[in-house]
């Protein structure tokens, strides 16, 4: 009754504690399940809390109050909350936007993330400051005050999601956190409430029990004294007056549980209310994410479209672009027709005309396809063949390729003229590798020069699988394919600018303004100079020991090279220098490692022994390298120095002068040049190197890319030990020539030779020496010209160069040997004796010249004075004039040249690359010209004989050789009966296989079971037939003994 009378007066924090704020909605759920899990005190107060709740619900249904103004406040401060929120989830969901509103929503994410951790934070302020109330000080009319005002929040419109897209889903979770902490307090109090009533009813128990023991007690000592009736009568009072206050005990406790009933039933009502606000929020808050989903779509749907509309306009704008680029480059192109006065090709529109060839170098099945203009050019006119190449008198530029056959264009009417060009494409054989630096020419011979034509590439649609390059030819001549170098023009404007190679990206040539007058143009060749080449020059040739890395080789050519106003800047790569390189790929492993397994602890050595190693190895590599009597730098150097070198003119590399290169990057360097450079390359050397070891190093480079190393492949055929094949291959198709080799069937000869270095165009000559010749070697020489990219192969058949040699030998033994077969102008200089011959022979025929001279001129000079009076006379004075003449004329009679010796000669030279080992098999037979006595073999124990060998010969067929290994016949020997035989063509293999057969029958211990080991043979290779014959005669043998027995 206390708390009661206290809680009239209001307390000022009731309306304070109204609204509140909750962590999540599944917390709210539980701390509500918690609360309706609390058992009651007793069945009486559910009833009355039931009929409360009704007298509760139809009152609350007359009326509902508004909400105070702190819950109005706080939630609309709460709405920009909730939009932060959906921001965020938009933002998430939206990570494929386009670039520039990305940036627009990362802004707004980080502006909503810092929005909803304040809401966070006040949030949790508030759930801090709810405190539980002790029961002790818990105000009943506080508690009825605070339900009904929060059934009159509960009652307002905006709960129940008139307005979903501004609902306040915030405040409605913080009005329940409180409303529930309210409950709580409710109850607490209500159970420290029963508690005290379970006492005071225990009490009073007691005490009823204590006076009727009393009372019994009084009675009984009231009989045993005899006055009963006035005892009685006081009992009777005190018994009266007991049980009244016990009456009025019991009305004060059953009001006591009236009103907490009462007040049970009113908490459990606004619970119930609040269940039904908790359950509109859930379904408030799926409505409102629904609707944001939807949104969200939406939103996704309508970016969509913006970035399709934006992509279309973009390629609208692109195609705009192109077309009027296209237009551009169509008014240029009809420009410049008009002013070239020049018509479109016509060359497309013609129909080629396939030519095809013998068998050449690159056999492909046709020679060309040429086309020419109609009416004026007839191809069965023409004569198409292929040229050889020690026919031709094709001569190779520097670093140039053949690609395909030389190929000659003749008309069969040896007067006819081309009224017009024809356009010859020619397959080639060009590798997709070398296709990346090199790119494939027509060449033609014009007026015995070799020139290029203007060539392009080409596609037969008949033959696609074949690549073509196809040349303009104005005469009839010889024509090749060749590959070189990519060329490639770079335009400089005046303006200034950069210019980039298409070949090589990260090469660029930047011009200054006003550096050129007018436009200039600049050709660029690029030679590459590969890692591995740059590897075999450090290891195997001493001049490059000091050299790191080497830029590739640039050649220029440049339309203007004076009137250089300023210099120009040129980026060209060259490979780092190893040591930095593989620093920085160790650190860049270790970061990424690092980025995938978190940062790695400092590794420590596990004892002194591991720290004085590493002490040691520290301590080496410090130490300068003893190498040829100098000191080199350390190989974990990595200080280097760069050399940028040019070769001139008469072929001696230099460092130009006014020319400046640094280092830009880890791989590229900046040019400053201020004239043309021709040739040039850029070195990374060791600091130790000079100019002068630098420039030797530039030589060795060029000689070295100006060579092919290869090895010359010499194998035998398996069935015929003197047919020979040999081959002139680069080391790097040894392993796949070795087994084309094998799929033909040559498997036998030696190894491949040493490594030898020659150039493209080569003339490889091949000679015999010991006891091996070429069998053929009236025809000529074995000569043949190396190109790396076509086949170089000779098929040629040896044989021995005497037969009586070589007796300790089972084989005839012998070398091959290859030379560099090239010619040389000299200057022709005679011995001194026969100049002496000579001079005199000169003089002799001069002197017998003017005698015969000045004996025409006497005889005509005698006819002349015979005709006159005075011949006497005359006749002295012509006997005068005749010694003067001829002193004259031996003076001033010329020299004759017709039997000088030339001033020049061509000479042969051949030098010596490498040579190879090889043998062939003997003949067996005798050196006398006695004739060989007749086997005779005897029937006596089987029935093979000499004919029934012969009928065995007769029937079997190319496995002969196979039954010759399963009879255990000697190689060497099938080789013999085989070149034996060679001379007789009729019956050449069955001799062949009579004389295998009797070499086994010969060998054959007499003991033996010569049936049954050739029956077996005859049936491992297949030949059943022959099997059962044997066994056949085998057993009419058998009887036909028996019957003469």
């Amino acid at each position: 009754m206390s708390a009661d009378k206290d809680g009239q007066d209001t307390d000022p924090e009731t309306k304070s504690q109204t609204p509140g704020s909750a962590k999540s909605r599944q917390s709210d759920q539980g701390e509500a399940e918690g609360t309706s899990s609390r058992p009651n005190s007793s069945d009486k107060r559910d009833d009355t809390s039931s009929q409360k709740g009704s007298r509760t619900n139809s009152a609350s249904s007359k009326g509902r109050s508004s909400p105070t103004g702190s819950v109005q406040n706080e939630t609309k401060s709460d709405h920009g909350d909730e939009d932060n929120v959906t921001v965020k989830d938009d933002n998430e969901k939206n990570d494929n936007e386009a670039a520039e509103s990305e940036d627009v929503h990362n802004e707004q994410t980080m502006s909503n993330e810092e929005d909803n951790e304040k809401a966070i934070e006040k949030t949790e302020e508030e759930m801090s400051e709810i405190t539980e109330t002790p029961p002790e000080e818990f105000d009943s009319q506080k508690f009825i005050k605070s339900m009904q005002e929060y059934m009159d929040l509960f009652r307002d419109p905006k709960w129940k999601g008139e307005n979903i897209d501004e609902y306040p889903l915030m405040d409605l979770k913080r009005l329940i956190a409180k409303f529930t902490a309210t409950v709580d307090d409710y109850k607490r109090y209500t159970n420290h409430c029963m508690t005290h009533v379970d006492e005071m009813k225990e009490q009073l128990t007691d005490l009823k029990d204590t006076i009727h023991e009393n009372i019994k007690k009084e009675g009984g000592n009231s009989k045993s004294d005899g006055n009963p009736n006035a005892e009685e009568k006081e009992l009777k009072a005190k018994v009266t007056q007991l049980q009244a206050e016990m009456a009025k005990a019991a009305e004060v406790v059953s009001r006591s549980v009236q009103i907490a009933t009462e007040t049970e039933s009113s908490a459990a009502e606004a619970q119930l209310e609040a269940e039904k606000a908790r359950e509109e929020a859930v379904r408030m808050q799926e409505e409102f994410e629904a609707r944001e989903r939807e949104k969200e779509s939406k939103k996704r749907e309508e970016q969509q479209k913006k970035k399709d509309e934006e992509e279309r306009k973009r390629a609208e704008e692109e195609r705009q672009k192109e077309e009027k680029e296209k237009k551009e480059k169509e008014e240029r192109l009809k420009r410049q027709k008009s002013q070239m006065e020049k018509k479109a090709p016509e060359w497309e529109k013609w129909d080629p005309s396939t030519f095809n060839v013998e068998e050449g170098e690159f056999d492909q099945g046709i020679g060309c396809l040429i086309r020419g203009r109609p009416g004026e050019f007839n191809p069965d006119d023409l004569e198409v063949k292929v040229v050889k190449q020690l026919d031709a008198t094709f001569t190779y530029n520097e670093n140039e390729e053949l690609i395909g056959n030389i190929v000659s264009i003749k008309p069969k009417d040896e007067d006819a003229k081309l009224k017009s060009s024809i356009y010859v494409s020619l397959p080639h054989c060009i590798s997709r590798q070398s296709a990346l630096w090199r790119e494939p020419v027509v060449k033609a011979e014009i007026d015995g020069k070799w020139i290029e034509v203007p060539s392009q590439e080409v596609t037969m649609d008949e033959y696609k699988d074949l690549k073509f390059v196809q040349g303009e030819v104005t005469q009839y001549t010889n024509v090749a394919v060749i590959s070189r170098f990519k060329k490639e023009a770079l335009l400089l404007p005046k303006k200034g600018g950069k210019s980039l190679s298409s070949i090589d990206a990260r090469i660029c040539v930047t011009t200054p303004k006003n550096t050129f007058k007018y436009v200039e143009q600049v050709t660029i060749q690029i030679q590459p100079v590969d890692s591995a080449s740059q590897k075999e020059l450090t290891q195997k040739k001493l001049e490059c020991k000091d050299m790191l890395t080497s830029s590739s080789i640039l050649r220029t050519t440049w339309s203007n090279e004076k009137d250089w106003k300023n210099p120009l800047y040129l980026s060209l790569p060259v490979p780092p220098n190893p040591v930095r390189a593989r620093k920085a790929a160790a650190a860049k492993a270790a970061k990424e490692a690092k980025m995938q397994m978190g940062e790695k602890k400092a590794a420590m050595m596990d004892s002194e022994s591991d720290e004085s190693k590493r002490r040691k190895v520290q301590a080496s590599g410090n130490q300068n390298k003893w190498y040829m009597g100098e000191y080199g730098s350390n190989d974990d150097d990595e200080t280097d120095s760069l050399y940028l070198l040019e070769k001139q003119d008469n072929g001696k590399w230099i460092q130009p002068a006014g020319a400046d290169v640094t280092a830009l990057k880890l791989d590229m360097v900046h040019i400053t040049i201020a004239k043309p450079l021709k040739r040039f390359l850029v070195l990374r050397t060791r600091t130790n190197v000079d100019v002068k070891d630098a420039i030797k190093m530039a030589e060795v480079i060029e000689d070295y890319l100006s060579k092919r190393i290869v090895t010359v492949v010499i194998k035998q055929s398996s069935d015929d030990w003197c047919d020979v094949r040999l081959n002139v291959v680069p080391i790097q198709k040894v392993d796949r020539l070795l087994k084309t080799l094998e799929s033909d069937g040559y498997t036998e000869g030696p190894a491949p030779s040493a490594y030898i270095s020659i150039k493209e165009g080569d003339i490889l000559e091949f000679g015999f020496r010991m006891n091996i010749k070429n069998q053929n070697e009236n025809n000529g020489p074995l000569r043949v010209v190396y190109n790396s990219q076509l086949k170089t192969s000779l098929d040629f058949t040896v044989r021995e160069q005497d037969k009586f040699l070589q007796k300790s030998y089972t084989v005839y033994r012998g070398f091959i040997q290859a030379f560099h077969y090239y010619t040389i102008t000299e200057e022709y200089k005679p011995d001194k004796k026969k100049q002496k011959e000579l001079d005199k022979k000169k003089a002799d025929r001069k002197k017998e010249e003017v005698k015969r001279k000045l004996e025409e001129k006497r005889k005509k000079e005698e006819d002349d004075n015979k005709q006159e009076g005075d011949a006497n006379e005359n006749k002295e004075n012509s006997n005068e004039d005749k010694e003067n003449e001829e002193n004259k004329a031996a003076e001033h009679e010329p020299e004759e040249e017709e039997d000088e010796e030339p001033k020049e000669i061509i000479v042969e030279k051949k030098d010596l690359l490498t040579e190879c080992v090889i043998s062939i098999p003997k003949e067996e037979e005798h050196i006398s010209p006695r004739q060989k006595v007749p086997i005779i073999i005897k029937r006596n124990r089987d029935p093979i004989d000499a004919d029934f060998l012969q009928h065995i010969a007769e029937e079997l067929g190319d496995e002969w050789q196979r039954l010759s290994n399963l009879l255990n016949v000697r190689k060497n020997r099938i080789q013999a009966i085989m070149v034996v035989s060679r001379d007789n063509h009729q019956k050449r293999d069955e001799a062949a296989k009579y004389d295998m057969l009797m070499t086994w029958l010969k060998k054959v211990p007499r003991g033996m079971n010569k049936v049954a080991k050739l029956a077996d043979a005859l049936k491992a290779v297949g030949r059943r037939d022959l099997y059962e014959e044997v066994y056949d005669a085998q057993r009419d043998f058998i009887t036909k003994q028996k019957e003469s027995a």
